[in-house]
């Protein structure tokens, strides 16, 4: 699987903890009283590899972050490039304008995580203090019950090719970008 860094940019915004009204308010505030990592594993999924809840997680609950590498985005072209179609795919996740996190070589469970054209949780982007290091934070869109995958849209940008979506969800768009 290839993985853009150019496409990842553009999740929704998702905050704060879930409304009697349904998912947590894309523009509320982004705050967690757990940060605490929900008990994951990978196992075989929609395209290969995907990452599935051992736990229940609630609708607005933290799931994991995206760990790897921090790039400045010039490096990160640079190594996707490098990287091409290699056998293990890439995992790279621009985090901002200027940030791309590599989880290729060094990374954690979130780089297994499947995209979904209907998916049960989302990215938000967040900053150490001022100018600090960006972070990228999976955060459950809807309850996800233990042996759930765990799934989010990728939202590769549109350019190139397309890349064919096998998600399976209704409603699917048939792309990745």
């Amino acid at each position: 699987r290839r993985r853009r860094a150019g496409g990842r940019d553009r999740s929704p915004p998702l905050a704060g903890p879930p409304s009697d009204d349904g998912p947590p308010s894309p523009t509320a505030p982004l705050s967690f009283t757990d940060r605490r990592p929900k008990a994951v594993a990978v196992g075989r999924g929609l395209h290969g590899r995907g990452l599935y809840a051992l736990e229940p997680v609630s609708a607005g609950d933290f799931v994991l972050e995206y760990l790897g590498e921090l790039l400045r985005a010039p490096l990160a072209d640079v190594r996707e490039r490098a990287y091409g179609f290699a056998d293990g795919g890439t995992y790279l996740f621009r985090a901002d304008a200027q940030s791309v996190v590599d989880a290729t070589q060094a990374g954690g469970p979130a780089r297994f995580i499947n995209h979904s054209c209907a998916p049960n949780t989302a990215t938000r982007v967040t900053h150490d203090g001022v100018g600090g290091a960006p972070r990228v934070n999976v955060v459950a869109l809807v309850d996800v019950a233990p042996g759930d995958e765990v799934t989010y849209d990728y939202q590769f940008a549109e350019e190139g090719d397309p890349i064919k979506c096998n998600c399976g969800a209704a409603g699917c768009r048939g792309t990745l970008n």
